[in-house]
């Protein structure tokens, strides 16, 4: 016997909403790491990120993206991008 609170959904009702992007991890940890680090800072582990080794593959992943700077071994967060005049 079903509850009568229970509605049954039609595909016109769900085509009206919109899908809510899903974060992955990796995109959970992107978004504490640029929260807590601001452009032009090293960007070292902090407990709050989560799981280490993931933050070193994000943080290698936000070099190959552009994100994040590295040089001399240090990891820099990069400065946005302005428009050229």
């Amino acid at each position: 016997m079903l509850d009568s609170k229970l509605r049954s959904t039609d595909a016109l009702s769900l085509a009206n909403h919109q899908a809510v992007p899903e974060l992955k991890a990796i995109g959970r940890m992107e978004q504490r790491i640029f929260q807590a680090v601001q452009p032009g800072d090293e960007i070292k582990y902090q407990p709050g990120f989560g799981n280490r080794n993931l933050f070193l593959e994000c943080k290698n992943r936000l070099v190959a993206k552009g994100k994040v700077t590295r040089s001399n071994g240090k990891c820099c967060r990069s400065y946005p991008k302005t428009a050229a005049a």
